[in-house]
């Protein structure tokens, strides 16, 4: 899972490292590493490899390489969202305000936990080219909003996806076309966080502000991400 603490830019994958371009996922050859000593790639010239020893290690490469650009929109997903929490606590601090809402079960929630899993949510769909068909299972949803009291919240969900949303960034890797965010986007893109899960197929999970105490104190927190097929996680 990728796992970024805001103000550290710092990725729990790769202990140390950060997550701009020196925090990029490992090249292919890299993550070979790992791989069980019957399927490592062929040397040249090696006569014993056997043509179903070639194939399987051709396989492992093309999954490697897949895991690798999933992981790279990851961890730009949570790079972005990031920016977006810090603006957050940067405004509460200087208007004083912006204490947590209360949900139905007294757990704590901010404007930021939505707008990160709106960005996340809309960047995911986009950058990995799984447009409507993205399945996610995380924290939020709308049912806050959907009760009409809180028009001023949804109104800063959507001022905040506006501002830090990197339209240019997503445009420039999809025949993406949104300009500006509204508040029915905010509603559709909580909604979409709705997915069961289970052990079949391929989904993201995210927690978008994990430790929101802390977050309300300006304490630790972080944006967690994850990516699970067939009940495994992957990333």
């Amino acid at each position: 899972a990728v796992s970024l603490i805001p103000g550290r830019s710092r990725c729990s994958i790769f202990p140390g490292r950060g997550c701009g371009a020196r925090g990029r996922a490992r090249p292919a050859h890299a993550r070979m590493a790992h791989v069980e000593p019957d399927m490592a790639p062929p040397r040249a010239g090696d006569v014993r490899t056997s043509p179903a020893k070639r194939l399987k290690a051709d396989e492992v490469c093309a999954a490697s390489a897949e895991l690798d650009l999933l992981l790279d929109v990851a961890i730009r997903a949570v790079a972005h969202a990031s920016n977006l929490a810090v603006a957050v606590q940067a405004g509460r601090r200087a208007r004083g305000t912006g204490d947590a809402i209360s949900k139905d079960d007294s757990t704590p929630v901010t404007v930021a936990d939505y707008g990160v899993q709106c960005l996340i949510t809309e960047f995911l769909a986009h950058a990995t080219g799984a447009g409507d068909s993205l399945r996610l299972v995380a924290e939020e949803d709308a049912e806050l909003f959907r009760e009409g009291t809180r028009a001023t919240e949804v109104a800063e969900v959507v001022q905040l996806l506006n501002e830090h949303f990197p339209f240019e960034e997503v445009g420039a890797r999809s025949h993406y076309q949104r300009k500006q965010f509204s508040a029915s986007d905010v509603m559709e893109l909580l909604h979409r966080g709705r997915d069961p899960g289970g052990r079949d197929g391929q989904f993201w999970v995210l927690d978008p502000i994990d430790g929101t105490k802390g977050f309300v104190r300006d304490a630790q927190y972080a944006i967690g991400l994850g990516l699970v097929r067939d009940g495994e996680v992957i990333l």
